[in-house]
């Protein structure tokens, strides 16, 4: 989640963050931030903003956890927060992910088409 503050620097008001909820542990010298404190940063740029628990959401229905970027960026495509199709999506995958991933892959993008 800590992560989405790498973004701030290319965002402005009409920026759309679509964030997963999942922290990622730190190294042990370096201060995590809360989730509290990383939207009131973000929401100094911009108020749109949402948090979505795709590491979790993918490992409860899909078993695991590994596609919650695909399960995002799919998301992201469904709600018209990218300038991208759901179609262009689904065809890179298809185009990139090796046969024996690909068909959880497209699961997680099948899964966002249901949050969209």
């Amino acid at each position: 989640m800590q992560e989405a503050l790498k973004g701030i620097y290319f965002a402005n008001k009409k920026t759309n963050f679509l964030i997963n909820k999942f922290i990622i542990p730190t190294i042990p010298l370096e201060k995590s931030l809360t989730e509290k404190e990383v939207l009131k940063n973000l929401k100094k740029i911009s108020k749109n903003i949402t948090l979505i628990s795709a590491t979790e959401i993918c490992k409860e229905k899909l078993g695991n956890e590994v596609v919650a970027g695909v399960y995002l960026v799919s998301l992201a495509a469904f709600k018209g927060l990218i300038p991208l199709k759901p179609a262009v999506i689904k065809k890179a995958l298809k185009r990139v992910i090796p046969k024996k991933y690909l068909e959880l892959n497209l699961k997680a993008f099948n899964l966002s088409s249901q949050l969209s």
